[in-house]
């Protein structure tokens, strides 16, 4: 089965950034600190897959601005729902305290504001689960996918053109 350029790049980078979610667990070195590094990674491989997948859907033809649009959005889909299902496989078979520290954390620190605890531990266990924390990833991947095809689109074509005569 032979599988699309565009396709292939965003499927190594996300299991890519599976595998060194993976490394930076078993290494130890998953804390909260690490959490915004893992957060900056999936942005740059979201744009390494959208520029990428423009740049191969561009081969050898000429293309317009919805065609690079899609090509972009395929590219950072494909990045976005693999990437989303490997959050959910990691919190729910590999990291599976990790909702339970956090809660217990949030828990602790709104009853040191003198807040009760039974009403706060319904909230937070409620909105600080697996399937929210997964369904806000994939939300927020979509537009951020949506916001650097066009971003890319309107870089490549409006000002990258200025230098190649591609158009």
């Amino acid at each position: 089965m032979r599988v699309n350029p565009t396709l292939k790049v965003a499927i190594i980078l996300a299991l890519t950034a599976g595998v060194i979610r993976l490394l930076t667990f078993f290494g130890g070195f998953s804390s909260p600190n690490v959490a915004k590094y893992v957060i900056f990674g999936h942005m740059l491989c979201i744009l390494l897959s959208i520029f990428f997948g423009i740049r191969y859907s561009q081969q050898g033809k000429e293309t317009t601005p919805g065609g690079d649009l899609k090509s972009g959005i395929k590219a950072g889909g494909v990045y976005t729902l693999i990437s989303t299902a490997f959050v959910y496989i990691y919190f729910r078979f590999i990291d599976i305290n990790y909702f339970a520290i956090k809660q217990q954390e949030l828990i602790e620190a709104e009853v040191k504001r003198g807040g009760n605890i039974d009403q706060i531990k319904d909230k937070v266990e409620s909105f600080f689960s697996l399937m929210n924390y997964t369904t806000v990833t994939l939300l927020g991947l979509m537009m951020i996918t949506f916001l650097y095809a066009v971003l890319v689109v309107v870089l490549d074509r409006y000002f990258l053109n200025r230098f190649t005569n591609r158009y």
